[in-house]
């Protein structure tokens, strides 16, 4: 599946273990198509530049990843906004988009009371 989705590259990101881990994948539960004997070897900012790189290759605007935690201090996911119109106007709209959601929701972010 992440073939698939991210190509082969993928596995640049794992290191063949000495011996076999049966824990967590990058994704969560090895599957059972899964190698046991892949090891993560990088951070999760690693992960995130490498994979906003592979998106750059198909659209023309990526934003920064936007990092989404499920506590203050364990980032769960990574937020990306792609945008496949290369139009300038397409782009300043994301970019804009990009910029109201860091400064409103991004972590360590002021929240303002809505007055609705």
């Amino acid at each position: 599946m992440l073939d698939r989705l991210l190509s082969a590259e993928w596995r640049d990101l794992y290191d063949i273990a000495h011996e076999p881990d049966y824990g967590s994948g990058l994704f969560g539960t090895l599957d059972d198509n899964a190698d046991p004997a892949l090891k993560r070897v990088v951070s999760i900012k690693q992960f995130e530049q490498w994979l906003k790189k592979r998106l750059e290759t198909e659209f023309p605007f990526v934003s920064e990843p936007l990092p989404l935690l499920t506590d203050p201090s364990h980032q769960a996911f990574s937020l990306f906004l792609a945008v496949a119109n290369p139009s300038r106007p397409a782009i300043d709209l994301a970019e804009k988009f990009v910029r109201h959601v860091n400064k409103n929701f991004a972590p360590g972010a002021s929240r303002r009371k809505s007055a609705l």
